[in-house]
């Protein structure tokens, strides 16, 4: 029996990539090829004899109910989180979910919506912080794309949501500064932008409305994985009045944790810790974790639901502005009234 031809035999056939032949083939809305570079994908298919896929021939409109995901980041447990609860939101309407990362590169998104569109996907969600020039890129996808994006510029824009990181940090140092801390330190990893995240933005504009001292109070990491003892021990001889800590992640406060922990420190009794992101560790570390709550399984309903206006001649309300908020646990308290050991 003679093997069927496929899209990838065509693609090297006349040279070119995978996604372009699908993309003409598949006659895509995205599809920017030449009409010159359309034929000739064209007639090297008729003569090869290639016929399309009878289940993909089949469905209704050229609809294939698949969605294409793209973080900016599958490395913490708040992406995969949210890969798995649009997985499964997708699933309750027979949609599939197909899944790619950026790393917040602008050739990787371009690689990735390419990739997923050629492969006929239906719409696309995005998810993370862009530049504008991703933004001109993703303006020409003629195909329905949805931004999840923590720069508050999205309520601007249609089809896009705001995870607002401001409203949970402004509760997180409200909150301690109403237990009485005065010395609040902020540390975060250094992730491109820093100046422009509503965290230290927030964090410094609270600070300041109390009258407490805002300059220098903000420290940056390369990696998660350089808060340890020695650096905590080097922090805390610069900042001996420091009494909280608040984190731009759980990791990085579990570490802060453990750092001082191996400097004979107690948590909350000598040093109050916040984290960001309330990931499922939060809760069950020791001590539990008080942080800052990621509206995550929110978010992904909220994305869902504008697909489907989209997709489905929905019309339902959407919030797209979701908040943040703040879940006290055991790791603040007031602060310490003797000064720190010697380290």
């Amino acid at each position: 029996m003679q093997r069927r031809v496929t899209m990838k035999d065509i693609a090297e056939k006349v040279r070119m990539s995978r996604a372009t032949v699908s993309a003409v083939l598949g006659n895509k809305a995205h599809c920017y090829a030449s009409e010159k570079t359309k034929a000739l994908i064209r007639e090297t298919a008729d003569r090869m004899g290639y016929s399309p896929n009878p289940l993909a021939r089949g469905l209704k409109g050229g609809r294939t109910h698949t969605i294409g995901l793209i973080e900016s980041s599958l490395q913490n447990e708040v992406r995969r989180q949210e890969v798995v609860n649009f997985t499964n939101l997708l699933d309750e309407r027979n949609y599939r979910l197909y899944v790619a990362y950026f790393k917040g590169e602008e050739r990787l998104l371009q690689i990735a919506c390419d990739d997923l569109l050629s492969r006929g996907c239906d719409a696309l969600i995005i998810s993370g912080k862009l530049t504008e020039k991703m933004y001109r890129m993703i303006e020409d996808i003629k195909d329905p794309v949805i931004v999840i994006s923590p720069s508050p510029e999205s309520l601007t824009r249609e089809g896009e949501l705001f995870f607002d990181h401001s409203c949970g940090t402004r509760e997180a140092i409200e909150h301690l500064i109403a237990l009485n801390h005065r010395h609040i330190r902020m540390i975060g990893r250094e992730w491109g932008e820093f100046n422009t995240d509503l965290r230290p933005v927030t964090f410094l504009e609270v600070m300041k409305r109390h009258g407490l001292r805002a300059k220098d109070m903000i420290h940056v990491l390369e990696e998660e994985t350089d808060l340890t003892a020695d650096f905590m021990k080097g922090f805390l001889r610069k900042n001996p009045d420091c009494t909280a800590i608040f984190c731009t992640n759980d990791f990085l406060a579990m570490r802060t944790i453990q750092a001082c922990s191996q400097l004979g420190l107690r948590v909350p009794e000598d040093m109050s810790v916040i984290g960001f992101d309330d990931i499922s560790a939060s809760e069950c570390y020791t001590p539990s974790l008080t942080t800052v709550r990621q509206p995550n399984m929110e978010g992904a309903e909220a994305g869902i639901q504008l697909l489907m206006n989209l997709l489905e001649n929905e019309n339902k309300p959407v919030c797209r502005h979701l908040l943040s908020h703040l879940v006290i646990r055991e790791t603040t308290a007031a602060p310490r009234r003797r000064p720190l050991p010697e380290l």
